[in-house]
């Protein structure tokens, strides 16, 4: 209700005290963006009340998962995000045994179920433990969709096993609803699973695989990899490929922030689109914010790319009233 006051009294003042009616549109946006947070916070709250307590993990067989960003090795493990998929009951031999009796056919104890059925269509922040005598080609890959043993951890046992504050908030901030861990030789390839993941997700994955599509054809341009890596972060987003003495040597001369898309670049795409449709029309003002939208949309709408689009389209839009 509070937020819906201050964009009338914007909306209202706009036209005879555009001053009052800029420090309204400023509350507006700052009201819109707690009210967003709450609802997110909220969900996850909701969400985590559901889990069993009393546990330090909870042990689920045969979950199918898909990743969804590129994993990077952390010592013996590789760690990557990942969305567990609805509806699947897929079996998973452990070291070459059959399937445990009671578990085929999605029959689980009831806390396992319980956890299944809050992950479904929900991303975990996974640690896969590496398998030094397997190939590098084992790696997996973004998209790729498993089927695996895993013991996840919720936020709740996070804070009695002692994890940083931060470091949860952290997780919190990207929709992660729980950790998990899949032991050696505990997971496996499976066909395609994508079809298991919520609508959104999937289109976010294959936007996330175009992306990684665009920097592989750059790097067929003959550019040296630092070059590559570097355009690839400014342009599409994509920081995977930055070697870790090359993001070194940013932070040391104080320029890290080039590398990661932000208000600037999209700045500059709007100055540019500006500069070529002078005329500022309704249509011309549409094709502007449709083109710097789906910019922001196919680089993955990280918070501080949607933070900038959002007041340049309010800038946009005061620009025409």
């Amino acid at each position: 209700i509070a937020s819906a006051a201050v964009i009338a009294v914007a909306l209202v003042t706009m036209r005879h005290l555009p001053q009052v009616s800029n420090v309204f549109t400023l509350l507006s946006v700052a009201a819109l963006g707690g009210v967003c947070l709450s609802l997110a916070t909220q969900d996850q709250d909701a969400l985590l009340s559901q889990m069993p307590s009393g546990r330090e993990a909870v042990t689920l067989h045969d979950v199918p998962i898909v990743v969804t960003s590129s994993p990077s090795r952390h010592n013996k493990v590789w760690m990557f995000a990942a969305v567990v998929g609805r509806n699947a009951t897929t079996a998973v031999p452990h070291d070459g045994e059959e399937a445990p009796a009671g578990r085929a056919g999605g029959c689980h104890s009831n806390a396992e179920a319980a956890v299944r059925h809050i992950l479904e269509g929900r991303k975990v922040r996974v640690s896969m433990m590496y398998d030094s005598l397997a190939p590098a080609s084992r790696k997996p890959l973004l998209g790729a969709s498993l089927a695996a043993t895993m013991r996840v951890a919720h936020f709740n046992e996070l804070r009695n096993a002692g994890f940083n504050l931060s470091y949860i908030r952290y997780l919190r901030s990207h929709n992660i609803i729980a950790t998990a861990f899949i032991a050696s030789g505990k997971s496996r390839e499976t066909g395609s699973l994508r079809h298991l993941l919520p609508i959104w997700t999937r289109a976010r994955l294959r936007l996330h695989l175009l992306r990684q599509s665009m920097t592989e054809q750059l790097a067929s341009l003959g550019m040296a990899p630092g070059t590559t890596a570097v355009v690839s972060a400014m342009t599409l987003g994509v920081k995977d490929s930055l070697p870790t003495s090359l993001r070194q040597d940013y932070s040391t001369a104080g320029a890290s922030h080039i590398l990661a898309l932000s208000g600037m670049h999209l700045a500059t795409l709007f100055m540019f689109l500006t500069f070529f449709m002078r005329r500022r029309k309704p249509y011309t003002s549409c094709l502007v914010l449709a083109v710097m939208w789906t910019y922001v949309v196919f680089t993955g709408m990280s918070p501080s790319v949607v933070r900038a689009a959002s007041m340049l389209s309010l800038y946009e839009v005061m620009t025409l009233a």
